[in-house]
């Protein structure tokens, strides 16, 4: 299964990383890092031309360029992409932000921990949720 990682936070793409390590063989995990690149990845257009389709999509709200929760209704107002769930992974617990992002049609919202070891149990937990046990649209 593929995942997509679209943070400006290196230092959770290199924990993400460390955890899909775990993963190699039954899931991928590319990054980019703004919504810019989000939208060059999900169209195929310039250096990623060849990129995998993502099956889920992990993604900040916090970001330079375009913020996710502006990101998020133009992935899901593409019918190309409007079936790939969306996971938001935020430090903001801001009732604002939640609403918003469930009124785009997020999966789910989830507020990242403040520790290295709850961040990897949560993504692991969230990997293994959606990339084992969940049955995605073809």
């Amino acid at each position: 299964m593929n995942f997509l990682h679209i943070d400006d936070d290196d230092s959770h793409a290199e924990i993400m990383q460390i955890i899909f390590e775990d993963y190699a063989g039954v899931h991928r995990l590319d990054r980019v890092s703004n919504g810019g690149e989000a939208l060059a990845f999900l169209n195929k257009s310039g250096r990623y031309i060849d990129s995998a389709t993502p099956d889920i999509i992990f993604l900040d709200i916090n970001m330079p360029n375009i913020l996710g929760t502006d990101l998020l209704p133009i992935i899901k107002a593409n019918p190309l992409w409007l079936t790939i769930p969306v996971i938001v992974l935020s430090t903001s617990n801001a009732d604002a932000d939640r609403h918003k992002a469930y009124e785009a049609y997020v999966n789910a919202y989830v507020v990242k921990p403040m520790d290295v070891a709850g961040f990897e149990d949560l993504v692991s937990s969230i990997v293994d949720f959606w990339g084992n046990w969940c049955k995605l649209s073809a």
